[in-house]
């Protein structure tokens, strides 16, 4: 008896220590030395610490840093008549890393009744975040400088023939853009979106509108705007990730 246990002891160890499970052939003497199997159990294997959860793989499929290039297009509506409310375009080069967003914008704006027009180039901070489905959101503060040409004049078709005056102004405000990424398996993805802002001029300055006939009237630059209008270009990542 004590033989057969030593044995059986050792057959327990040795698969064990290996991880590995088998079948043991034991000799019992009280039943004629026929051998006897006796299954070993499987053994409780552990957490593959390899395995990467769901949470943590959507992580990696987002680059900790990208560069956006957009051209925008829509409308914009000055809180004053004398602005140029109408057609707005724009360009902006947005640079992400994490969640933080950092770029340049430039923005013109012409109305549609009257020579007026406003050109802008501005300075982009605020929180960009992008997620695994390709979803982009840009929460973004602004500040620049506004040049203005023909503020205040004479709409298409009147009798008055105000040229409207040209001023500079300093100018400051905030937007926001929700963006959709295309081609999530790539390094290049094409966007699309829409944007929505509001801003203001700092200040209102004085300015001199003539017209044919050498009358000259003086006008206030400066205003509100809002503008509303539709985003697309390109987003290149960068930074090591995996893709998927």
């Amino acid at each position: 008896m004590i033989g057969r246990a030593v044995i059986l002891l050792g057959c327990l160890i040795a698969p064990n220590a290996r991880g590995q499970s088998g079948t043991l052939l034991v000799s019992d003497p009280g039943i004629g030395g026929a051998p006897s199997s006796t299954s070993m159990p499987e053994p409780i294997r552990g957490t593959d610490m390899g395995t990467v959860s769901p949470a943590r793989d959507d992580q990696a499929r987002v680059p900790p840093s990208d560069v956006a290039i957009s051209a925008e297009q829509g409308g914009a509506f000055y809180n004053d008549n004398a602005g140029p409310s109408g057609v707005h375009v724009g360009a902006t080069t947005l640079v992400r890393w994490g969640i933080l967003g950092a770029g340049l914008s430039a923005v013109a704006n012409h109305a549609i009744f009257r020579s007026t027009s406003s050109s802008e180039y501005s300075f982009l901070l605020g929180l960009s975040s992008r997620s695994a489905d390709g979803i982009r959101l840009d929460v973004l503060g602004s500040v620049g400088w506004r040049s203005y040409v023909g503020w205040g004049a004479s709409e298409y078709g009147t009798d008055a023939t105000f040229k409207g005056a040209a001023e500079g102004v300093p100018c400051a405000g905030a937007r926001i853009r929700l963006l959709y990424l295309f081609s999530k398996q790539r390094r290049v993805h094409f966007l699309l979106g829409g944007q929505a802002g509001w801003d203001f001029d700092l200040e209102t300055r004085q300015g001199i509108s003539y017209d044919n006939g050498g009358s000259r009237e003086v006008r206030s630059v400066g205003g509100q705007r809002g503008m509303v209008g539709l985003v697309l270009g390109v987003a290149f990542d960068m930074g090591g990730y995996r893709l998927p």
